[in-house]
């Protein structure tokens, strides 16, 4: 799907030689580093997007309520831009209604129209919030389509990597860069918005779904100097190994491209001289992390405290 072999979607998308040729760099440096690598297709973007003959959406399926959407886009989006708001507590803007609507994604004097598959202005939020603003919990059908969201990606990602025997997928970030005038530039608008192009590759899938994704640098495109990332997917709260794998190839390849118009800052390296115990292996890295929820009004806070152990780290170094 992502690397130029597709042929059976309705409208493949259109990945830029240079981005293809990094991706075969970085295939052969995951095999270097002992990984089997393996090209599979990706039904849970082609089920999400239904994107080729045979191809079914959760809805259709019926994972997800037919009405899900409507919800999710309208009542739940209205009523977390109004909370948030709320809880912000500016005098100026103090809930949705507020809002001066027009000046939410206001359309640039002299560019081109978006091309939002869907689309709508934004300003309907603040005009649907004046009728009122349904409370979280009374938002219809979703639960169901929450639990719908987690069994779609349970069945077409989690299931199917089971399946196929496989830990990971791995992908270009990105099929291309669109050109710095899209905006204005009716042919450049056109490369711009293309899928894979306009925004990263697997679009909504992997937050819609809850599919944790990391990426790292893949390399600079040889032919107009843009860097590329490589996206690693992996199940649901499997993070420490998705972190890891996709750590591991980033400390081996180290394809990072360093800004050539801007300086680096040396407080912006982390760099710690490696300690080493008795038996000559570096002692672990401890870190604490505790949570605690408080509950005031309607408002739920959460505080997280990170406990990393500097002073002992520095004594150590030293």
């Amino acid at each position: 799907m992502y690397i130029g072999r597709d042929s059976e979607a309705d409208a493949p998308i259109e990945t830029r030689a240079s981005v293809l040729a990094l991706w075969e760099q970085a295939a052969a440096d995951l095999k270097r580093l002992g990984a089997e690598v393996i090209e599979v297709d990706f039904p849970v973007v082609s089920n999400y997007e239904r994107d080729r003959p045979g191809a079914r959406t959760m809805v259709e399926r019926g994972l997800v309520p037919q009405d899900f959407a409507e919800r999710e886009l309208w009542d739940l989006s209205i009523w977390g831009w109004d909370d948030f708001l709320r809880a912000n507590a500016d005098p100026a803007v103090p809930d949705l209604v507020s809002v001066d609507g027009p000046k939410i994604f206001p359309q640039p004097p002299g560019t081109l129209p978006d091309r939002y598959e869907g689309g709508f202005d934004l300003r309907e939020y603040v005009e649907r919030a004046r009728f009122g603003v349904t409370p979280f919990a009374d938002i219809p059908t979703l639960e169901d389509g929450l639990k719908g969201l987690e069994a779609t990606r349970r069945i077409d990602f989690e299931v199917w990597l089971d399946g196929q025997d496989i830990d990971a997928v791995v992908l270009p970030a990105a099929a291309d860069v669109g050109p710095a005038d899209a905006d204005i530039d009716e042919a450049s608008a056109v490369l711009a918005w293309r899928n894979g192009t306009w925004v990263a590759n697997g679009n909504l899938v992997w937050r819609h779904l809850g599919i944790p994704t990391v990426t790292v640098p893949m390399g600079t495109m040889a032919d107009i100097g843009m860097p590329v990332g490589l996206t690693f997917a992996g199940k649901a709260y499997d993070d420490e190994r998705l972190l890891r794998m996709a750590g591991d190839y980033e400390l081996s390849t180290r394809r990072r491209t360093l800004p050539p118009r801007t300086p680096e800052l040396t407080e912006d390296v982390f760099s710690r001289r490696p300690t080493q115990t008795g038996n000559g292996k570096a002692p672990p890295l401890v870190i604490a992390l505790a949570a605690e929820t408080r509950t005031t009004g309607d408002q739920d806070e959460i505080t997280i405290t990170l406990d990393l152990p500097i002073d002992a780290e520095a004594e150590n170094a030293s």
